[in-house]
């Protein structure tokens, strides 16, 4: 009678190391994920590295900007102290940005537009224009 309590005992043993490798295999595939899970969080999540290294880059923009708007509040600002100190910065500045001219000048207006050019080489041809060409003009005294 001692053989059929040891032949359940064996099958027993071989069946728990069976449930044994196969909860080791499901541990690893569980552990498996988890890890996969955790590295393409760190890489793609809302914190991971392509974020962060996104963010520094904005940051790097962002410092640039600041920079630029600096030194264009430093020019704006030698700007208002000239126009405040200096009575010719306010003559230029009228002179350039609202075409006023002082009493006694006069201002000529020139258009360069191609129109006005083609109109110009066919009233007056250049030096390379023929004698018969000129003749039609009038002598000048």
């Amino acid at each position: 009678m001692a053989r059929p309590t040891q032949k359940p005992c064996a099958r027993r043993r071989h069946t728990v190391k069976g449930s044994v490798s196969r909860t080791r295999k499901i541990f690893h595939v569980m552990v498996f994920f988890v890890t996969l899970a955790l590295v393409t969080n760190s890489l793609i999540g809302e914190r991971g590295l392509f974020a962060s290294l996104a963010a520094r880059q904005q940051y790097r923009q962002l410092v640039d900007h600041i920079q630029a708007l600096t030194r264009e509040n430093a020019e704006l600002r030698a700007k208002a102290h000239r126009l405040k100190v200096d009575p010719r910065a306010v003559e230029e500045i009228a002179r350039q940005e609202l075409d006023l001219i002082m009493p006694g000048e006069i201002m000529f207006l020139f258009h360069d537009t191609p129109a006005v050019r083609a109109h110009i080489k066919t009233r007056h041809p250049g030096p390379s224009a023929s004698r018969s060409k000129l003749s039609q003009y009038p002598p000048r005294h």
